[in-house]
C-alpha cells in the first residue's frame, strides 16, 4: 500500500506508451519508451548526489593557495521520493514525446 504512487506512475507511463502506439505507430512508441527511459536515468542519477556548489576558502589554509570546498545546497534524498521524481519526469517525457510526434 506504501508504493501506491509508484505504480500509478508506473502503469500511467505503461498507458502512455501504449496511447502512442495506437495513435501514432509503435515505432513511435519505442521511440517515446527511449527517450523516457533516458531521462529516468538521468534523473535518478542526478537525484542520487546533486551537484554542488564550488565555494573558495581562504583563510582554512596553511599555505597561500585557497581551497575548493563543495557546499550542498540540497539534501540526499530517499530512494523512493527519487523514484517517485525520475517516474514524474519520465511520463512528461513521454506526454512530450507523443504531443511533438503528434503535431
Amino acid at each position: 500500500m506504501k508504493r501506491i504512487k509508484e505504480i500509478f506512475l508506473s502503469l500511467f507511463l505503461l498507458a502512455s506508451l501504449v496511447g502512442i502506439g495506437w495513435s501514432l505507430g509503435w515505432r513511435q512508441a519505442s521511440l517515446g519508451l527511449v527517450f523516457a527511459l533516458i531521462w529516468f536515468i538521468i534523473s535518478l542519477v542526478l537525484l542520487t548526489k546533486p551537484p554542488g556548489i564550488p565555494e573558495i576558502v581562504r583563510h582554512d589554509t596553511v599555505s597561500d593557495l585557497p581551497i575548493v570546498r563543495r557546499t550542498d545546497p540540497f539534501p540526499v534524498l530517499p530512494v523512493p521520493t527519487r523514484l517517485r521524481i525520475s517516474l514524474c519526469v519520465a511520463c512528461g517525457v513521454c506526454l512530450l514525446t507523443w504531443v511533438a510526434l503528434g503535431w
